[in-house]
């Protein structure tokens, strides 16, 4: 190796090639194109050993130089309209997408000057276990404000609150058989909050905390529903936990990170919502003037 690299650089790079490797090789979702970002990965280590034995120097070769260095190839681009090298460097760019993003942005970085490419050995943040850390320390509170989010998602209830520190909003149902739109109110919460909720409309809709359960009085009136989520199983828990870790975890941090956070909040919220679209009709409990379904 040129330059006098040490040992423990060598070591130190291997150490983390490996770990993108096998990230790759687990969680990659461009199957087609595995084999080239495997090749990109080997390349970059290489070079990061042949840059006068600082492996740190933020440098590295662009998309272009990856194309022709390696010679990548891809079955099929030769197919493609327009031109076969400007169509396999939009390949070789998707390819580095789909890298950082299966990595988490972990140990490559991308120089927004230079567009160069380059192993950052000191970015080495495992943000799927920081995650899990937090998600084993969240309290019942946190949880409910996660599943909250999903149901509101769900519901398509918009940011803009008609009432400011409460999760109330008006809602319309239609009363088919009379071909008409029936005013109430959405409450995410207990009826300790109905006073809040002015005017006075047709109904009152409740989904009621599953986690840290509120203490109520249930009056058994005419104009009340009450929706408790049943029995969730532990992919919707892991799913709810995991968001709720993602965006605590998010609103501390910073630049790439909060990124990185938000980003795996949201494919969360995008699990969670399709567990309770799915079993919707089996997932909950609906209580009305004391007779639960």
């Amino acid at each position: 190796i040129r330059g006098g690299t040490k040992q423990t650089n060598i070591k130190e790079v291997m150490r983390v090639s490996e770990v993108l490797e096998s990230r790759v090789q687990q969680a990659f979702t461009r199957q087609a194109y595995k084999a080239m970002a495997l090749r990109v990965i080997n390349a970059l280590a290489v070079h990061r050993l042949t840059t006068g034995g600082d492996i740190h120097v933020p440098i590295g070769p662009t998309a272009a130089e990856l194309r022709d260095g390696l010679c990548l190839f891809q079955p099929g681009v030769e197919d493609m309209p327009g031109d076969p090298a400007e169509n396999l460097l939009s390949m070789v760019q998707t390819v580095m997408r789909e890298v950082l993003k299966t990595v988490n942005g972990q140990f490559i970085s991308r120089s927004a000057d230079t567009e160069q490419y380059y192993l950052d050995l000191k970015k080495d943040i495992d943000y799927d276990t920081q995650i899990e850390k937090r998600a084993e320390a969240l309290s019942d509170d946190a949880l409910d404000r996660a599943y909250y989010s999903a149901i509101k998602a769900l519901m398509e209830c918009s940011d803009d609150l008609r009432y400011p520190g409460f999760q109330i909003w008006q809602y319309q149902v239609e009363w088919q058989e009379h071909r008409v739109e029936r005013m109430g109110y959405l409450f995410f919460g207990a009826p300790n909050d109905r006073p809040t909720a002015q005017p006075e409309r047709d109904f009152y809709i409740y989904f009621i905390q599953p986690f840290d359960k509120p203490k109520f009085a249930d009056n058994h009136m005419s104009d009340e529903v009450f929706l408790r989520l049943k029995s969730p199983d532990e992919q919707y828990k892991r799913s709810l936990s995991q968001y709720a870790a993602a965006l605590d975890l998010a609103s501390t941090a910073s630049g790439g990170a909060k990124a990185v956070y938000l980003s795996k909040a949201q494919d969360s919220l995008r699990t969670m919502s399709k567990w309770l679209q799915e079993k919707q009709m089996t997932a909950f409990e609906v209580t009305y003037q004391g007779k639960t379904k």
